[in-house]
């Protein structure tokens, strides 16, 4: 479902830039994109509703789950600036941008950080060593190689619907268990990022019988 969000700042400046937010990014960096500019949030489009509506703006955020394809390039006959709110950028096509005149841009500080930091509360935890391993690699690709990986039990994969099917298909094979999802998802928000949902996909009940008789 899209979701649609409109942020105009009190004082624009003449000729002031318009910003299309096309995943979920945190409430602080929207706030600081409206100093440059007007600001809409639109999360969960399809690619043809991201074709049509990018003719209006001058500047793309994204995230992984948007694909900015050649077509989207095309289309922004305004666009001057992609940015990814992430690291790398294997979900924008580099050569349409090229061709078009887009700078890219990314921010990869963000996530190794984070990994950093987890890393050192794995290391200072009882966890076993092996439990958990942190990779790294392009998303779609690498979901797909830990979907047909058979010492892997589970997989929950969130992005864009091509995404969805190559997990399922897949894990069909291995009959691995899967938690799949096309739509948005603000990890951000605790309504959608934790709760009793993950619990229950993290939990598996297995019935043992047991024969008996005379």
């Amino acid at each position: 479902m899209t979701s649609v969000e409109t942020r105009t700042p009190t004082q624009l400046p003449l000729g002031a830039a318009r910003i299309l937010v096309a995943d979920p990014i945190a409430e602080d960096g929207v706030e600081r994109l409206r100093a440059a500019g007007e600001v809409d949030v639109v999360t969960g489009q399809t690619p043809e509703e991201l074709v049509e509506r990018i003719g209006a703006y001058d500047a793309l955020v994204v995230r992984s789950e948007t694909k900015v394809t050649a077509e989207v390039f095309a289309a922004g006959a305004r666009l001057r600036v992609v940015g990814r709110a992430g690291v790398g950028v294997d979900n924008i096509d580099i050569d349409a941008a090229t061709r078009h005149g887009v700078l890219v841009l990314n921010a990869p500080t963000g996530n190794p950080i984070a990994a950093a930091e987890f890393c050192t509360v794995l290391e200072t935890s009882d966890v076993p060593a092996g439990v958990i391993n942190v990779i790294t690699g392009a998303k779609d690709a690498m979901a797909k190689v830990l979907a047909e990986h058979d010492d892997v039990d589970g997989m929950w994969y969130f992005g864009a619907a091509a995404g969805v099917k190559a997990v399922e298909l897949a894990s069909a094979a291995n009959m691995k268990r899967t938690w799949t999802s096309a739509q948005s998802r603000d990890w951000l928000d605790p309504r959608q990022g934790e709760g009793r949902e993950f619990l229950r996909r993290a939990t598996e009940v297995k019935n043992i019988w047991i024969p008996y008789g005379e």
